[in-house]
């Protein structure tokens, strides 16, 4: 529990840098809303382009797991991770909301403290999120000018489970939830006509959801079929009954004119205890991979648009 407390601080901090901003933001309200800088001049142009940025990467790192329904003991082992984001403009007059969807897929290998038994598994996530890009050219200090703060609302599901090469009678645990989220991020662009760089620290914690825990001992097959199924076995959670909270810190870094590399660090956690059972995975993960950014338009759009921004690069 003081580890979910601790981890769960992150959020909430970036999300109150975030609220500060914007209530900056907001005060200059009378004063920028008939301004003529370039980045209002630049809203509706921005519009006329469907812009997605992507990015695809592949991680290794370390894992540790403890579900009772399975073991009292921790498995420790390795993990290997597919992590896929994508991020476009919401379609309306504020060209400053954006929606961000993830894709985790995590698989891992661990052993008990005696080496005789290992956990195989392999969990699933995926995220939506409505995320609002806070505007720096309007705040005071001059060095949040390449400051990029987004945070929002979401959802997510998971599912996925963990077979144990020790159980004969109920060798396997389900995990399945859905969530409503809260995300944040910052991120810091660092200007250079040969070398620009971004980095970028991004939590997202789970509010209240729904998930599905069994009872010690109860084999799926008198769960679903014998007692009340598996609505009987849902349970409505919250952060300390049920907590996932992951954190991302990333670098894009440009390969000259070929590509943009991303590399970074995640952390992982998933913890429950539903039915007296407790469960806690840990993840540590190192990660590479390529982003890419595009803008979809066709016929006079293609023809009649200007340069564009990026939504993570620029204000």
């Amino acid at each position: 529990m003081k580890t979910n407390r601790r981890y769960a601080f992150v959020l909430p901090l970036l999300l109150l840098t975030g609220l500060l901003a914007w209530g900056q933001d907001s005060s200059h309200g009378s004063n920028t809303a008939f301004a003529t800088d370039s980045s209002s001049r630049e809203l509706p142009t921005e519009q006329s382009a469907y812009r997605i940025h992507s990015a695809y990467m592949v991680g290794g790192g370390g894992s540790i797991t403890r579900d009772t329904y399975l073991s009292p003991l921790r498995y420790g082992g390795w993990t290997l991770n597919l992590l896929g984001e994508k991020t476009f403009p919401l379609k309306a007059s504020d060209s400053r909301w954006m929606i961000r969807t993830g894709h985790e897929l995590d698989f891992a290998l661990m052993d008990n403290p005696a080496n005789n038994a290992h956990f195989y598994s392999l969990l699933y996530n995926g995220s939506a999120a409505a995320l609002y890009r806070l505007g720096a050219k309007h705040l005071r200090a001059a060095w949040m000018d390449n400051l990029r703060l987004a945070f929002g609302p979401g959802l997510e599901i998971g599912l996925g489970g963990i077979y144990s090469t020790r159980n004969g009678n109920n060798p396997a645990t389900l995990k399945l939830y859905t969530n409503a989220i809260a995300q944040a991020s910052i991120g810091y662009y660092v200007p250079s006509e040969t070398f620009p760089l971004y980095f970028r620290l991004l939590s997202q914690i789970n509010l209240f959801g729904i998930a599905y825990g069994n009872g010690f001992g109860e084999s799926y097959y008198e769960n679903f079929l014998l007692n009340n199924g598996i609505a009987g076995s849902l349970h409505f959670t919250y952060p300390g009954k049920f907590t996932r909270f992951t954190t991302l810190i990333t670098a894009d870094i440009p390969i000259r004119n070929f590509c943009t590399l991303r590399v970074g660090y995640r952390y992982s956690h998933l913890g429950s205890s539903l039915n007296a059972l407790d469960t806690r995975i840990h993840s540590h993960t190192a990660f590479i991979g390529f982003v890419t950014e595009f803008y979809r338009f066709r016929g006079r759009k293609a023809m009649n648009t200007g340069r564009r921004t990026s939504l993570y690069y620029h204000d």
